[in-house]
């Protein structure tokens, strides 16, 4: 897409970059997810290594991923998608942290590990997406 200026995106518009970014993301991670089980999880010993190597993977390609997006959607102003980020983030990592606690239960595994990871995960995407765009006309 070409730098134009001009362009006043509609929501529809904020919605459709942030859609593309979720199922690019959720494919990514699932491809990662069944990887990463297959070759590193062999017993419940195994589930926090597993948990920290795929929490650096999700970042890096979700991270990958939305800047990518972001940046051919250059139109689209950032400043008005982190309030987004940050709120409808923060309700999807509960979820998501509310899911995976029963697995631990019926493991009678620490979910200590995965709770660290999940949110460091999360405020590490902000920070950097953040970053990335801050000092660019997209801000």
């Amino acid at each position: 897409m070409t730098e134009n200026r001009n362009i006043e995106p509609g929501k529809r518009m904020y919605i459709f970059a942030w859609i593309l970014c979720a199922i690019l993301a959720n494919i990514t991670h699932t491809i990662i997810d069944n990887l990463a089980a297959n070759i590193m999880v062999k017993s419940v010993d195994d589930l926090d290594l597993y948990v920290i190597v795929t929490s650096v993977l999700f970042l890096l390609t979700g991270l990958g991923i939305a800047i990518l997006i972001y940046k051919k959607f250059s139109y689209l102003k950032i400043s008005k998608v982190m309030p987004y980020i940050y709120v409808l983030g923060t309700i999807g990592v509960l979820i998501h942290m509310g899911d995976m606690y029963p697995y631990f239960d019926e493991l009678n595994h620490d979910p200590t590990i995965f709770t660290i990871c999940t949110i460091g995960q999360f405020i590490l995407y902000c920070y950097f997406f953040r970053r990335y765009f801050i000092k660019s006309n997209q801000w």
